[in-house]
């Protein structure tokens, strides 16, 4: 299992590169080929059905968490049960999902025939049954996907992601070449979607002899999984709302127009968000470790400012990276009609610095078992940053809704949970900014400089634009080396860095 864990945890960073690229790429054939009000529909039917994805409950991670005891312990008959009562609550959501599926049907010519045209309503009902039958496809199957991961079946996990993402891109550059049709893509997309399900299932059943059988209901068990996926549960609510609304209520109070550029913001900010969640997962284990032998804060403070510092400057490379190249690449990758969510995607950008380079402490508050504050703390602020969007969106369109977030997140994210960590946690909050604010100067100095050089050659090509990226990179990590790096840091990124470069002379 040990290399099946090394191969996995490789395949999720290719699985996620892969991810991102495809995405773009997808994104980018997708805007040539449809009109934007049609990509608009698009952005706002996915946004809804990803708000609907907490139906899931945080089941999926629950059910892996008790069938992997059950597996430890070689409870054969508890293995059967466990993944029993967990295929019979995911029928019940299935059903719920349903009976939601038809209750929010007719509210899209509610909310939407003020804005949308009469095609466009036919279409975002249309789109909408396709994407709920695949909604509904996955979450009644979720338990394959559990057992899988708790067997540690990594390497098959991800590569089935990866063959999902890259036919997809294969199929929809194919059907929108003879069709131009965004249903076409959604259809694309299910498809290849029961594909990968039934692959899991085959693999699960044939490969894994995985068994369904309820012997007895196990309401302790039925209890656990309920009290331990709540807090996942509210975090998910959180999620959910905080990033998607935002699309829906754009949508409603301005079109389906305004709603795809505000796509494209929230399509760069989420691959923002990616950037720095997997460095602080991997301490999760080590942070649990240390929190069940002492109280003492000592190590877990310095493991906080040792990892902050590494996504702090990886984190202000992709930042200032976006605020020097982001027009020439959103001109070059969606075209001239979305040059706004350059705007709308650095309101939010720019608050997000704090909570990212931060989130080892998510780990430290799972491993302490007090993530039930920031969870409450985190509904409360997407409740009010859903309330103060519709009125923001509604005067100042993208970039009122792009406040709204902006605002909430300073509010949550960055002021109320750090007073948190600061009290209740023990963590050094204010060590912790200084140092942060110590590393600052060079980064801007850098990240200033290059912006006004930038300013003297704007370009209109891929390949001129990845050379002045790839040179910014290439000074930033230098400048980083002389005035910011520790030696450990010297000693990965600084290595690192030296390795590449005599490479290239060589």
């Amino acid at each position: 299992m040990i290399n099946q864990r090394k191969a996995g945890a490789i395949l999720s960073y290719i699985s996620m590169a892969v991810g991102i690229v495809v995405g773009m790429i997808s994104v980018s054939i997708i805007i040539n080929f449809v009109s934007k009000g049609d990509y608009g529909v698009y952005n706002v039917i996915g946004s809804l059905i990803a708000v609907m994805g907490v139906m899931d409950f945080g089941l999926s991670g629950t059910i892996t968490r008790y069938y992997t005891r059950d597996l430890t312990l070689h409870d054969k008959e508890k293995q059967e049960n466990t993944l029993a009562i967990g295929t019979l609550i995911y029928g019940a959501i299935g059903l719920l999902a349903v009976a939601v599926g038809f209750g929010l049907y007719p509210l899209i010519d509610v909310f939407y025939s003020a804005k949308f045209t009469a095609a466009e309503l036919i279409l975002s009902k249309k789109m909408f049954i396709i994407m709920m039958i695949n909604f509904v496809m996955s979450i009644t199957t979720s338990v394959y996907t559990a057992a899988i991961l708790a067997h540690e079946r990594f390497v098959f996990s991800r590569i089935i992601e990866i063959v999902k993402s890259v036919s997809s891109l294969a199929l929809v550059y194919v059907v929108l070449l003879y069709t131009q049709s965004i249903m076409m893509v959604v259809i694309v997309h299910t498809v290849i979607n029961l594909i990968a399900i039934l692959a899991r299932i085959f693999y699960a059943k044939f490969n894994l002899k995985m068994k369904i059988k309820l012997h007895y209901f196990d309401k302790a068990l039925l209890n656990s999984l309920t009290a331990f996926a709540f807090f996942i549960f509210l975090n998910l609510i959180m999620d959910r709302i905080y990033w998607k609304t935002d699309t829906l209520i754009l949508a409603a109070v301005a079109g389906a127009e305004a709603a795809a550029v505000y796509g494209i913001a929230a399509t760069i900010n989420g691959y923002y968000l990616n950037f720095s969640s997997n460095i602080a997962s991997v301490f999760l284990p080590k942070i649990t470790a240390i929190s069940a032998k002492t109280e003492d804060m000592e190590e877990i403070n310095g493991i906080f400012l040792r990892i902050g510092r590494i996504q702090y400057i990886i984190i202000m490379l992709i930042l200032s990276g976006f605020i020097i190249f982001g027009q020439e690449f959103i001109r070059l990758w969606a075209g001239e009609g979305y040059m706004e969510a350059y705007a709308f995607s650095l309101i939010v950008m720019i608050p997000l610095v704090i909570p990212l380079i931060q989130n080892t402490g998510i780990s430290i508050l799972q491993a302490k078992n007090k993530h039930a504050f920031r969870s409450i703390v985190y509904i409360i602020i997407a409740v009010l940053n859903f309330a103060a969007s519709i009125p923001l969106a509604k005067l100042y369109g993208g970039y009122g809704a792009a406040a709204a977030t902006a605002a909430s997140l300073i509010l949550g994210q960055c002021i109320i949970i750090n007073i948190y960590y600061q009290k209740k946690i023990g963590l050094n909050i204010g060590h912790f900014f200084k140092v942060i604010l110590s590393m600052s100067p060079p980064i801007f100095a850098v990240g200033i400089a290059t912006f006004f050089l930038n300013r003297l050659w704007l370009v209109t090509e891929w390949y001129f634009l990845l050379i002045k990226m790839i040179a910014f990179c290439v000074i930033y990590f230098v400048i980083a080396d002389i005035f910011i790096f520790n030696q450990y840091e010297k000693e990965n990124f600084g290595g690192f860095l030296k390795k590449i470069l005599w490479r290239a002379k060589k």
